[in-house]
């Protein structure tokens, strides 16, 4: 018998093939996109947060000084019973008098204190003042002179927008000068 020379062994290196690396792309690709969009709903979500916490501290402080300014309401001099010097209540203002009061002016909530009108808050989507009488039943939307005397609480509701987040705040106050004991 003749032998046939042996030829060595071939080392069989396999590579990947074209649809293992195509496969392997789009799994990497899906696990790319579907991280990239958590990670875009948590920034996103946080943001929404800050802007929410600032909307919710900028209306607290604000509606923190109207609060004050209805609380500190003094009563009408020389009127028996005693009543609130309020001038005039409408659906987003209220006046004590001409030097005194707070109104929604655009987008603006605007101050008055001693005939100086400020700014207290911009951003805001809306504004509502309503007025409740001593049995705590809410009185008509629009109101002046002597149709306030009856006025014993206040509500105030903000509504504040930006960057696509609105917060509502609301709070109603018990109007100090007509508490019992109070002196004119």
């Amino acid at each position: 018998m003749r032998s046939v020379p042996r030829q060595g062994r071939l080392s069989t290196r396999r590579a990947f093939t074209l649809v293992e690396v195509i496969a392997s792309i789009v799994i990497v690709a899906v696990l790319a996109a579907t991280s990239a969009n958590l990670v875009r709903d948590t920034t996103s979500g946080y943001a929404d947060a800050v802007t929410r916490a600032g909307l919710i501290n900028d209306g607290s402080a604000a509606l923190e000084r109207l609060v004050t300014g209805i609380r500190d309401i003094p009563l009408r001099a020389s009127i028996t019973p005693a009543e609130p010097s309020i001038a005039t209540i409408t659906t987003n203002s209220l006046t004590v008098d001409g030097n005194h009061g707070f109104a929604l002016s655009g987008t603006n909530l605007r101050l008055t204190v001693a005939g100086v009108t400020t700014t207290l808050l911009g951003n805001v989507s809306s504004f509502q003042v309503r007025a409740f009488d001593q049995d705590n039943a809410a009185m008509a939307v629009s109101l002046s002179g002597n149709a306030c005397d009856p006025v014993r609480r206040i509500e105030l509701t903000l509504t504040l927008s930006r960057n696509g987040v609105s917060e509502t705040l609301r709070t109603r106050v018990f109007l100090r000068c007509m508490m019992h004991g109070a002196s004119p």
